[in-house]
């Protein structure tokens, strides 16, 4: 079931508090296998890569969330990325994750000690 809001403005604040989550520097970090549950703790899956989130962490107009592209590192791990997960800078607080396809990287694979670039970085929080 789509839930559809009556006010745009309600949209926006929502990916307003995202922003606010996420604070300064967070953490996008790429991973293989299953996505876990949403939040839930990490167990069979590789980390890939890790990039450092701009400040602010994304801008907010009307319904979309543009995120600050993160600064582009190497990656640590060969392997196809399946899913994300964005955390504070602190490494540890959760704030949201998702699937691979919701973003575009620089290919579908990463190279061990490559370059990883994302962009395309927007979240659209619209009526159905």
């Amino acid at each position: 079931m789509a839930i559809g809001y009556d006010l745009a403005s309600i949209r926006t604040a929502m990916l307003a508090l995202i922003v606010t989550r996420a604070g300064n520097g967070a953490l996008f970090r790429g991973y293989n296998g299953t996505r876990p549950a949403t939040g839930a703790g990490i167990t069979t899956q590789t980390l890939l890569f890790e990039l450092t989130c701009g400040t602010p962490f994304g801008t907010v107009t009307d319904d979309v969330l543009t995120i600050t592209n993160p600064t582009p590192a190497n990656a640590s791990v060969t392997g196809s990325w399946t899913w994300w997960r964005v955390v504070k800078s602190d490494g540890t607080t959760f704030v949201m994750d998702g699937a691979s396809s919701d973003f575009t990287l620089s290919g579908t694979e990463t190279q061990a000690g490559q370059p990883v670039t994302l962009t395309g970085l927007t979240i659209t929080e619209g009526n159905p």
